[in-house]
Order: C-alpha cells, then structure tokens, then sequence
C-alpha cells in the first residue's frame, strides 16, 4: 500500500504544479489557455481522489502518529471551496457598478478579459497552494503504514 499512496501523492502533486505553472504563465502572457482549466478540473478531481483515499485508509485503521496530517489532508478542500467563491465573486470585482448593457462590445470584451485574467489568478494560487499541502500531508504520514 505504501507504493499506491506514495504514486498518488505525487501525481496529485503533479498535477496541481503542472495547473499551477500553466496558470501562472497564461496569467503572465495575458492570454486565455482553455488548457490550463481543464488541467485545474483534473488535478481538483485528483486532490478530492487523495482525500477519500486518506479517509479510507484512516477508517481502515491506518492512522498517521501526528495529527498535524489530517489538517494538512483537509485544507486543500477547504482551499478549493475558498478559490471557488472567490473566482465567483471576480466578476463584481471587475464590474463594480457598471451596468455591462452600457458597455460597447469592445468594452464588454475588455472587461471579461480581466475577469478571466483574475479567476485565472486565484485558481492558479489555489493550485500551488493545493500543492504544498498535499506535500506537507506526505510528509506528515509516518506511522500511517
């Protein structure tokens, strides 16, 4: 079991870096990468895989000796559930008062690149962040096996 946990881990690490380093660098180049979203949606798919997987093996009786580690499991779903809201929140960031039925097309097309530009911002932080956690609960595992 030792070898399964460990190749989960790292491909959820993986794939939350791989998000991260898309995102920033799409963020960077202001340019939208419909790539980088679904890679996100991946490795979000992975991170909730990893947790159940560590409740599983925690019902199981495989339990770590420092509870620090089920903190560090947990917080990249509340990370995720944070990130999402804000991500939700960014397009009245943008728009503030500004009717968007006033704008020219021109306008409105500025205005949902920034908003893009900004939920790209958060979902890539969230991703990085995802991505520490899960290491710092790999790294919190002894006892678990």
């Amino acid at each position: 079991m030792p070898g399964l946990y460990l190749a989960l881990v790292l491909t959820v690490i993986a794939l939350n870096l791989a998000a991260a380093t898309i995102g920033a660098y799409s963020w960077f180049l202001d340019r939208v990468w419909i790539a980088f979203w679904y890679l996100l949606r991946v490795a979000q798919l992975g991170t909730l895989v990893f947790v159940v997987t560590e409740f599983v093996l925690y019902l199981s009786g495989d339990k770590a000796d420092d509870q620090l580690h089920y903190l560090y499991v947990v917080l990249p779903v509340v990370v995720s559930f944070l990130a999402e809201g804000m991500r939700a929140g960014a397009a009245g960031q943008e728009l503030g008062e500004v009717d968007h039925h006033t704008l020219s097309p021109e306008e409105q097309e500025e205005v949902a690149m920034l908003i893009v530009r900004r939920e790209n911002g958060i979902m890539t932080v969230a991703a990085a962040v995802t991505a520490f956690l899960i290491w710092r609960a790999a790294v919190t595992t002894a006892g678990m096996f």
